[in-house]
């Protein structure tokens, strides 16, 4: 049969285990790993747990068994075996998402902390140690050693108080983050500048207490973490004695997923968004077609030749008493290297404000943002004449020892309950110059611009930026500016 330790006797049970488990290794005797039946990774079975020599408890008050066995109970419960069956799941998810990156890199670090604490206990005959998870997170940390080599883990015990919001504002600014911090230094040492393509966080929140939990996430998000979410709880414990867990149950969610509405078909959209996206279709259109006129433009050669990437903005206004809203296009200007770029949103601003100089902040209603290709892909300017190339064809390219064809943010990466080493490549392909760079949506505001539009956000706190998954503009992301 299968039970779990209540509340407040999380502490003295872990204890005694745990000294069982260090007596074993002491005669040189290892717990014996229990496997589960996997679904969804590439591995069919993988420890979920140990066996370890029976260890009695006096009486049943300090468990809790499923309802269906407890007419199996004996006189007194002994423990048998210790199972994780989240960390079974989320930490071989985890280690999968990294799994490219690591094949890239031989010196990529896996870090991960187990965040423990207790809490005030509702019955007052009781002590906050009694519920303590830090054993219990020595004991995780033993099953993590054993079958996850590869992953240095460490242990951040709070102390008490976990169910106050301020007291796990504390620990994580005072414990936790120094911790990560001080891996981000390591790293800037390493790595200079390039130290970001290097250093990436995960945080699991899978459980938790809720003022843990948003604690953590709050105080962790100037790191930008992903997020891996068992969303499945609990079948180990309905299913058991079967031992068949999904992968595929752990939810990966980007931190930029995270931070914005999700894409969403424009045809969905409330009917002011769908009016902007087909007035940047237009702007689109009408911007390709002068630009596959070259030469015939200087878009090129003066007018976008810093950075060679054209992006287009539409900005929608309406005043209170307009029945229908206004648009007005910009368009990036980088003329001279001294004086920077005109960016397009700013431009999009400022032809509004020439065209109406009463515009009121709250008047501005949203604005969309959209990058090009300088150029059309199958073609090159030269002299004055329009030469055809055909496509490329594909290049396989193997990085010299000690360095790499790609660029990728490199997951040494820490995180509460499990911290994913996981890794984004940001793709570079070597091709012929004569093809235009990647194009890279969506593309949002940049820092000046965002200065902008968070001053507009004062008076105008609905005020949205629109941009798009690729330069169809079929699917399209709305966040507001503070996000």
């Amino acid at each position: 049969m299968i039970g779990r330790p209540k509340f407040s006797f999380f502490h003295a049970t872990s204890t005694r285990i745990f000294e069982k488990i260090r007596l074993q290794e002491d005669l040189r005797k290892a717990a014996e790993p229990v496997f589960y039946t996997a679904q969804g990774g590439t591995e069919r079975n993988r420890p979920v747990g140990f066996n370890i020599d029976p260890v009695p408890f006096d009486e049943w008050a300090g468990f809790r068994v499923k309802t269906a066995q407890e007419d199996q109970r004996g006189p007194q419960p002994v423990v048998t075996g210790v199972f994780f069956p989240q960390l079974a799941v989320i930490v071989p998810r985890w280690l999968r998402i990294c799994q490219p990156h690591r094949a890239q890199h031989e010196n990529t670090g896996t870090v991960l902390f187990l965040l423990s604490g207790s809490g005030t206990p509702w019955n007052k005959e009781h002590l906050s140690e009694d519920n303590s998870t830090e054993n219990c997170a020595e004991l995780m940390q033993h099953y993590l050693n054993r079958f996850f080599p590869e992953i240095d883990v460490h242990i951040v015990h709070s102390g008490p108080e976990i169910f106050h919001y301020d007291e796990n504002v504390k620990f994580v600014n005072t414990d936790l983050r120094p911790r990560i911090e001080e891996i981000r230094r390591e790293l800037a040492h390493m790595y200079s500048e390039n130290w970001s393509r290097h250093f990436h966080l995960t945080m699991s929140i899978s459980s938790g207490p809720p003022a843990r939990v948003a604690a953590v996430s709050a105080s962790l998000r100037q790191f930008k973490p992903d997020a891996l979410h068992l969303w499945q709880l609990k079948t180990f414990w309905h299913e058991f004695p079967r031992t068949e867990l999904k992968e595929e149950d752990v939810e990966h969610h980007s931190f930029e997923n995270l931070e914005t509405t999700p894409a969403v078909s424009r045809h969905a959209l409330p009917s002011g968004m769908r009016m902007l996206v087909e007035q940047m279709i237009q702007h689109k259109q009408a911007f390709e077609k002068v630009r596959d006129l070259a030469p015939e433009n200087e878009l090129e050669r003066f007018w976008l030749r810093k950075s060679q990437q054209p992006v287009l903005s539409v900005l929608m206004v309406q005043k209170s008493l307009d029945s229908k809203p206004r648009f007005y296009r910009g368009i990036n200007v980088e003329v001279s290297m001294p004086t920077g770029t005109l960016c397009s949103e700013r431009n999009a601003i400022g032809c509004a404000l020439a065209a109406d100089p009463s515009l009121l902040r709250k008047d501005l209603k949203m604005i969309c943002v959209l990058t090009l290709p300088l150029r059309r892909k199958d073609s090159l300017s030269v002299a004055g004449s329009s030469l055809k190339f055909p496509p490329p064809p594909p290049l396989l390219l193997a990085p010299a020892a000690g360095s790499s064809a790609s660029e990728s943010v490199h997951p040494v990466s820490p995180s509460f309950r499990s911290l994913s080493d996981h890794a984004i490549s940001v793709e570079s392909p070597l091709r012929p110059a004569v093809f235009s760079r990647e194009v890279q949506n969506p593309i949002n505001p940049c820092g000046a611009c965002t200065e902008w539009l968070k001053k507009i956000a004062d008076a105008n706190p609905d005020f949205k930026v629109l941009t798009f998954t690729d330069t169809t503009c079929d699917e399209v992301f709305v966040k507001s500016v503070y996000q």
